[in-house]
């Protein structure tokens, strides 16, 4: 028995290597799961009051269609929005890819895609920091700061 429990261990760490995830950056993922109220919402240096109180939740493992890491985001307390996201704790500062689907309508014609906001995050005890371009999705910002037009999007959240 003690023999087996030692392999399924060493399977465990061969399976985390070989993916490069550090035990340290699932500790970090782990702090963000729950339940995130917006406090502040900035776009291009204009706060936007009317999105406090929306709220995300960030969860993991047991999506029936995303599976691993997801989120919902509440607008008004009804789910607006759901997909996945990723992180790299390694990056400095921290990036954080939130991925949803979008529904495009032209002439008639309906299609769903996936759109990615690559974003960074600051992770402080019970607050969380999030940054992210909301019009080109392949542009990560590289500070905490919503100016410089192209509707880059500052949020803090409270746990």
């Amino acid at each position: 028995m003690m023999i087996k429990r030692a392999m399924l261990a060493m399977l465990g760490l061969v399976l985390l290597v070989s993916v490069g995830v550090r035990a340290a950056d699932l500790q970090k993922d782990e702090a963000m799961l729950g339940t995130w109220t917006v406090v502040f919402y900035e776009v291009d240096g204009k706060v936007l009051e009317a999105y406090n109180g929306n709220f995300y939740e960030f969860s993991a493992g047991n999506h029936p269609y995303l599976g691993g890491l997801f989120y919902t985001f509440s607008r008004k307390g009804e789910p607006d929005e759901e997909g996945f996201y990723t992180i790299d704790a390694t990056k400095n500062p921290k990036w954080l890819d939130i991925s949803n689907t979008y529904t495009l309508d032209w002439l008639g014609y309906s299609d769903v895609n996936w759109y990615t906001y690559r974003g960074i995050y600051k992770l402080e005890g019970d607050r969380l920091t999030l940054s992210y371009c909301d019009c080109l999705p392949e542009r990560r910002p590289t500070e905490f700061k919503s100016a410089g037009g192209n509707l880059m999007v500052l949020q803090r959240l409270k746990k």
